[in-house]
């Protein structure tokens, strides 16, 4: 599969991802903005296409008056949209990895600051998209899963009871890693967030 394959295939799965939250987001009877939080690596900044999925997202809500329902949280800003505030944070991981355990250098994880961030912004909704720049890294790959159910459950313990958290990840891989990914991380996925909110 190619690269601009693959990064439609990226956009498309992080806007279902989103328009599943707007589904949940527009069930809820509230006064009060729903407090969503795109968080993640390069796919929620929106490094290789400004304001990543988070601008069509935006502008499909205001164009199905949600615009005042919805309150997107984090400390960056970036998109053309009604409200540009996220949590996306290019070439980041899950955990740190460390430059000698890294084919592509050291990286920062959001799991080092993610009490900071859930505390200083917190959200109702999270849609947590994550996991790209540690398989870039061919790090400990056997042990993904695990690094990601440390993250979620750090997530989880700042969303309210009502909250919702949404997670899922697109790698731009070689085809060899792809298809281990697609055979291996979705499993990690599902067992990440199965018997949890």
């Amino acid at each position: 599969m190619n690269y601009r394959k693959k990064s439609i295939i990226a956009v498309l799965s992080s806007m279902a991802m989103a328009f599943l939250c707007i589904f949940h987001v527009s069930s809820v009877e509230t006064e009060a903005a729903v407090r969503v939080m795109p968080l993640g690596d390069s796919i929620t900044d929106g490094f290789s296409t400004v304001g990543g999925y988070r601008e069509p997202l935006a502008n499909k809500l205001e164009q199905n008056g949600l615009s005042g329902k919805i309150d997107f949280v984090g400390p960056n800003w970036g998109g053309n949209c009604y409200d540009p505030q996220h949590a996306g944070y290019s070439g980041y991981s899950i955990d740190n990895i460390p430059q000698e355990n890294s084919i592509s250098g050291a990286r920062t994880g959001l799991s080092s600051f993610i009490d900071w961030l859930m505390e200083t912004y917190p959200a109702d909704v999270v849609m947590l998209q994550i996991g790209t720049n540690d398989i870039l890294s061919y790090y400990d790959l056997e042990n993904i899963g695990t690094r990601l159910e440390g993250l979620v459950d750090s997530v989880l313990k700042y969303i309210p009871e009502d909250g919702m958290l949404y997670l899922a990840t697109i790698p731009y891989t070689t085809t060899d890693l792809f298809n281990y990914l697609q055979k291996h991380y979705p499993a990690a996925c599902h067992n990440t967030l199965y018997g949890r909110k």
